[in-house]
């Protein structure tokens, strides 16, 4: 299950009687979903673009490792041959 506080944090829109063009990016429920404008697809792309460089950067792999993996935590994975940026929604106990 997603941590909706965490969803809660994240900027929104106030409702507009204009049509926008939106891709819809993650969602919870019917009621609680994420969007971004595709008026900003090109910021977006170039922004995943950079954090693919930065996190395939192997001088970085220390850096970049996870100190602790935390229940809502942010963090980037590799999903389908890229790196998305994700949260912890569930630490297995060994």
């Amino acid at each position: 299950m997603i941590d909706t506080g965490i969803l809660s944090d994240l900027p929104t829109a106030e409702p507009t009687s204009e049509v926008i063009n939106v891709c819809v990016t993650n969602v919870v429920s019917l009621t609680e979903f994420c969007v971004q404008p595709m008026s900003v697809e090109d910021e977006l792309c170039q922004m995943a673009v950079e954090l693919s460089e930065v996190c395939d950067n192997s001088t970085l792999e220390t850096e970049l490792q996870l100190t602790s993996m935390d229940v809502g935590s942010l963090c980037c994975a590799r999903y389908q041959g890229t790196f998305s940026n994700c949260s912890i929604e569930h630490v297995a106990t060994s």
